[in-house]
């Protein structure tokens, strides 16, 4: 718990730091105004669709300006270190539920020490929200695929459409993590244990795979309809269609994919692993190399679906990201902090061992790295 405890307490301080001190980014502008509109209008609480943007951010940002009236940058970024805080919870209780809390702490040490987290945490925009969500997604697409209960599909529906009306492109994971399934077909004794003493009861009993397959897909397509259902309340505003416009300014449209494949991906293919490196800080993404390297070799069930999971984003965010930042990936490189936690927190175990002198050294690296950036 201290542990927990000074990790929570290192994200604040770090997050909330001089918060105002930063430059103003001009989006910042623009979505701290929507959101100033709509707290002093309910006629235009919809007004973000006016530019084809999804109303959460404006909605959740009301109550932080509520708090700093006279000062709307700290209640506009405030919005976004909450949600860093939020996919920085999601992050560590994923890593819990899959490996145990040695690799939770580290997972909760690189969400607060990353610069490419630290920086978006502490800016009025949407994209610390968006992580979280597809953290807190993937975590519960995990659960029901192995426990297969309502109340968690329920849970996934609603984080889901909420995640969706922050921005309309966790479309893409919400298909993805379908692929927990597969999860159905791997043993997993140790993640059974950490069920049973999350619930407090033991698991059903054995049924065939594919029987819990099809009860899997049932709950899962009930989720999925409940995001719907949340994400067309866009439809009472007239400003809805304007979304699917805003959309095909940064990615392909299905005529345009289908006319011409290739038009972004070898540009993309590139981009994408450029900028989730430069982000990471480098020497993050080594670790997660290393980090799946050391899963895939004991098939690893869990870290074999996030590596496909990883693996389609990349191909599927190349093939049709007509327009690419960093801050359009930040799920991705949440998925990363997995293997790269689980590989640091071998390395601790295993550091102290005779003749483990690389090892040691790698482990001393990110601590340099963070200390000294320079």
């Amino acid at each position: 718990m201290l542990i927990v405890a000074a990790l929570i307490l290192a994200y604040w301080l770090t997050r909330l730091f001089r918060l105002d001190h930063f430059p103003i980014f001009s989006d910042e502008g623009i979505y701290i105004h929507w959101a100033k509109t709509a707290w002093h209008d309910a006629t235009w609480r919809f007004i973000s669709l006016t530019d084809g943007r999804q109303p959460f951010q404006t909605w959740a940002t009301i109550p932080f300006l509520k708090l700093f009236p006279d000062n709307l940058l700290i209640g506009g970024r405030l919005f976004a270190v909450f949600a860093g805080f939020m996919g920085f919870v999601g992050m560590m209780t994923l890593c819990a539920y899959l490996y145990g809390r040695k690799p939770a702490y580290f997972a909760g040490l690189l969400m607060v020490a990353t610069p490419y987290f630290f920086f978006y945490d502490r800016l009025a925009l949407a994209d610390s929200a968006v992580t979280a969500g597809t953290i807190w997604m993937l975590f519960l697409a995990f659960l029901l695929a192995r426990t297969r209960r309502m109340d968690v599909a329920l849970t996934l529906g609603i984080v889901t459409g909420l995640t969706m009306l922050t921005k309309s492109s966790i479309r893409l994971y919400a298909g993805l993590f379908y692929s927990t399934s597969l999860l159905i077909f791997f043993p997993a004794k140790a993640m059974k244990a950490h069920l049973i003493s999350l619930i407090g009861k033991s698991t059903k009993g054995i049924r065939s795979s594919w029987a819990q397959l099809a009860d899997f897909t049932v709950l899962y397509g009930v989720a999925m309809v409940i995001a719907l259902v949340l994400y067309n309340v866009q439809r009472l505003s007239p400003f809805f269609h304007f979304v699917s416009q805003k959309n095909a300014t940064f990615i392909l449209t299905t005529q345009e994919l289908l006319a011409n494949p290739l038009e972004v991906f070898p540009v993309n293919l590139y981009r994408v692993p450029l900028y989730l490196t430069w982000e990471l800080g480098f020497i993050v993404m080594v670790f997660a190399v290393c980090g799946y390297y050391l899963l895939l070799k004991k098939k690893d069930g869990p870290a074999l679906v996030l590596f496909l999971i990883t693996l389609a984003s990349y191909v599927l965010i190349a093939l049709v990201a007509r327009v690419l930042f960093p801050r359009y990936i930040m799920a991705v490189a949440a998925f990363l902090v997995i293997p790269a936690a689980y590989f640091l927190s071998r390395l601790k175990k295993r550091c102290f061992s005779p003749g483990d002198d690389c090892l040691c050294h790698l482990h001393g690296a990110l601590v340099i790295h963070y200390l000294f950036p320079t």
